[in-house]
């Protein structure tokens, strides 16, 4: 017997002998005695608590799967009357669309565009060892208007309760949210590229991206679709989705689920939205169940995660990172592995030196490894910082400790500022845009039809390569639909045509240029509805890379408010200096505030070539020797050349155009003055083609 928690009567205590008939709670079994009092939650298990789970109860944990392996949440929505909002089981219903309507709960309504809406299961002890669910939906689309959409999503992970998601992409920009799996069915549009069944999520606050993808046809214009999903997912197989019923159906098996974090507190949420008044969806005979955890050899480790790492004892040390099995089961680290994250620090110093988590490799979300951030307090190096682990901004001076590598000030000093962007208003509308930058350098670019490559392109007269974007690759009015990512580049800022919107962050776009260009000052123009509408970006920045997968910062902006004011507001952002050169130029934004992300215009300007200018940061001169040293910003293993002129305007001898960059951030050479007696000599620094 425990009450609140604790143990109130041990071996000795009384307990009901075992048989069959009528169970009664709070009276004798031959009817004397009546209980005389109120009672609550009265749950009733299988089998004998864990006492953590027990005490979880004392503290307020939901009584829903206390039970642990084999618990179960299960609800058919009978017996409410039509409109509940409330089934007083611990769930929650969010959004205007959302009720329980002829014993089936309704997320959407057809004809009524009433938003995100969802329905929250609470977490089940035990989750985090495996799950299954499974449930009935319906799904109708009535004639004409426009075609179905949008989606729904069932998801695992650490959202709260009563967060209304954002149905077809899941999880993806929710305040707070950094673990999650989403299986998703994208009903919106007809033939568009991401339409159709998709496993994604996040991991460590990071877009895992599509983990397993089907293209095609939800349901049609004027149909109805009926049918069962069912879902599950274990640590050791991964995610699986498949449904029925449907035009595309998912069929996925054992989809593998990456550096997702599963815990026993993460709730389950359907989060669904109808954006234009497109579809009913119902949902019926939900059950989620937890996984049973065979253990054979009752050691405390589960049999499959035995089978799946190749360790049997608990208390060994397979990978020798400090610990034991046992440990490594309860801290969710792989025993196979001295560095599960892979940050440069082992998983036991992790959880009992450097007090990091030792499943994210950068535990304060500042951009640099745990490992890197050594925190003694002094910076040497990019690979030895100086800085607190734990904390983005290590001397409180408001720059995250990764904006101050880069960019040369010291991050354990508050004193030591970084160079920082002018941020300047330019106007409202398109009339205020510059015009003729990198992208349509003489702003005659011809809006056209996508052209998937590879490399994928679109239009004519464009100054791209390629030009590739995390969802709507089109310009609008290509028969793809409106509002496409690659309208950021038509010149123009407002609402319909020119501008990009409507899915939820993360979103991406990238633009590849023949020849590497170094960004010294670039305009993002908000459109009609970005500020009206909550749809501005928050965290966001432009990134360049020489490959197009590894990207570096050249800007990053994060904040609770946005820079634009108003709509179609157009900013100009000057760079503290140009940016190294680059191929590949991103725009990234993970957070926006609102559900939403639109912006209108972006506008890129600096120098183009492999020879784009560095600037040199020092010059040393020795008159009796005639040597001199240059210093300049530089990036390590790139190729630099320096160049001499006498008059300022031809740069054609060299010193030497073979220097490999240094590690650090910036490069120093020395060399006898090529031109003694000359009162004058200018040189240049350029990275050459490599």
């Amino acid at each position: 017997m425990y009450l609140n928690g604790e143990i109130d009567g041990g071996p000795q205590a009384q307990r009901a002998p075992n048989g069959g008939g009528t169970f009664l709670f709070g009276g004798r079994n031959n009817g004397e005695v009546p209980y005389d009092g109120y009672v609550d939650d009265v749950t009733i298990w299988r089998e004998a608590l864990p006492q953590g789970n027990i005490m979880a109860l004392a503290e307020g944990a939901s009584p829903i799967g206390a039970g642990g392996p084999g618990a179960s949440y299960s609800q058919n929505f009978d017996g409410f009357d039509d409109g509940t909002t409330d089934l007083e089981d611990g769930s929650v219903i969010s959004g205007a669309a959302a009720s329980v309507q002829d014993g089936r709960l309704q997320l959407t309504i057809d004809q009524q565009g009433l938003g995100f809406s969802s329905f929250s299961v609470p977490a089940l002890p035990g989750s985090s060892q495996g799950f299954t669910a499974s449930f009935d939906y319906e799904l109708y689309d009535s004639p004409g208007a426009n075609d179905p959409a949008d989606g729904f999503s069932f998801n695992y992970g650490d959202a709260p309760l009563g967060d209304q998601g954002q149905a077809e992409e899941g999880m993806a920009g929710r305040p707070g949210v950094t673990e999650n799996i989403s299986w998703e069915v994208d009903t919106w549009r007809n033939g568009d590229a991401e339409q159709g069944v998709n496993i994604s999520g996040l991991a460590g606050g990071s877009d895992v991206g599509q983990l397993a993808f089907t293209n095609g046809v939800i349901l049609e214009d004027n149909s109805r679709k009926t049918g069962t999903i069912e879902i599950s997912w274990n640590p050791a197989t991964g995610a699986s989705f498949t449904t029925t019923g449907m035009t595309t159906n998912a069929d996925f098996i054992d989809v593998e689920t990456g550096a997702f974090v599963a815990d026993d507190g993460h709730n389950f949420i359907i989060s669904a939205r109808v954006g234009g008044a497109n579809e009913d969806l119902f949902i019926d005979n939900l059950v989620i169940t937890v996984d049973s955890t065979d253990d054979a050899d009752r050691d405390g480790l589960p049999d499959y995660w035995e089978e799946k790492y190749g360790v049997d004892d608990p208390e060994g040390d397979d990978d020798e990172d400090g610990l034991t099995n046992i440990e490594e089961l309860e801290a969710r680290t792989k025993p196979d592995t001295a560095d599960t994250d892979e940050d440069g620090i082992n998983d036991g110093d992790e959880l009992n030196v450097t007090e990091t988590n030792p499943k994210k490799a950068d535990s304060d979300n500042d951009g640099l490894l745990d490992g890197v951030e050594t925190n003694t307090g002094t910076f040497v190096s990019k690979d030895d910082t100086g800085t607190d682990p734990n904390n983005a901004d290590t001397d409180g001076d408001g720059f995250r400790d990764n904006i101050e590598v880069a960019q040369g000030s010291d991050p354990s000093d508050k004193n030591s500022l970084p160079d920082v962007p002018v941020i300047t208003l330019l106007g409202v509308g398109t009339g205020a845009l510059l015009q003729n930058d990198l992208t349509d350098p003489e702003n005659d670019g011809v809006e056209g039809p996508t052209d998937p490559g590879p490399p994928q392109t679109a239009g004519t007269d464009f100054n791209w390569v390629s030009i590739n974007a995390s969802e709507e690759n089109y310009f609008s009015g290509q028969g793809l639909g409106n509002e496409g990512a690659f309208d950021l580049f038509d010149n123009t800022t407002g609402g319909g045509v020119n501008k990009w919107c409507c899915g939820g962050a993360p979103q991406w776009i990238t633009v590849e240029f023949e020849e590497p260009v170094s960004i010294s000052h670039f305009v993002v123009a908000a459109s009609n509805d970005s500020i009206s509408h909550n749809r501005a970006p928050l965290d966001w920045g432009i990134y360049g890379s020489d490959d197009g997968e590894n990207f570096e910062p050249i800007f990053e902006q994060s904040d609770d408010v946005p820079i634009w004011k108003a709509d179609e507001e157009v900013y100009l952002f000057n760079l503290p200096r140009p940016s190294a050169p680059y191929t590949f130029i991103k725009y990234e934004v993970t957070r926006t505030n609102g559900g939403a992300h639109e912006i209108g215009e972006l506008e890129y300007f600096g120098e183009v070539g492999a020879g784009a200018l560095n600037e040199i940061v020092e010059i040393n001169y020795e008159k009796d020797t005639e040597n001199i040293e240059l210093t300049w910003n530089s990036r390590p293993g790139k190729t630099y050349g320096i160049f001499y002129s006498l008059n300022l305007e031809d740069f054609d001898a060299d010193v030497d155009d073979g220097i490999i960059g240094e590690e650090g951030e910036t490069t120093s050479y020395s060399f006898e003055n090529p031109e003694p007696g000359v009162p004058k000599i200018f040189f240049r620094v350029m990275v050459m083609d490599e």
